[in-house]
């Protein structure tokens, strides 16, 4: 059995790095894939990954792992205007736009991301 578990990104935003990171390797290892309505930057992947390799074993092959920005889906222009209005929005509130999702790669097989959706496929 699958489960998926949704968690808001305000919760995973006040954690600390090595919190946040943690709590993703371990849902992972339970075999949970986890959703938020946040997206990790660079450093957090980067952390997330480094994280894992040191965990992965023959019953926990790693995890999978996709981060995704709404304004990809615009043409240029929009992407242009858009990412100045979100920028300033971050700034001042703090929030990160997108979705992250994480889980076993055991689990997921693959995750794509395509101009008009994001594919999760499974085992």
């Amino acid at each position: 059995m699958t489960t998926i578990e949704y968690i808001p990104f305000g919760i995973i935003e006040s954690m600390d790095l090595k919190k946040r990171v943690k709590l993703f390797v371990n849902k992972a290892k339970k075999d949970i894939i986890v959703v938020t309505d946040g997206k990790l930057s660079p450093e957090e992947e980067a952390n997330l990954i480094e994280e894992t390799m040191k965990h992965i074993t023959k019953s926990f092959p790693g995890i999978e792992i996709a981060s995704l920005d709404p304004d990809e889906f615009k043409g240029e222009g929009e992407q242009f205007i858009s990412l100045l209005k979100k920028k300033f929005v971050e700034l001042v509130t703090g929030k990160r736009y997108g979705i992250t999702i994480v889980g076993p790669a055991k689990i997921i097989k693959e995750i794509k991301k395509s101009p008009d959706k994001l594919s999760l496929l499974m085992k």
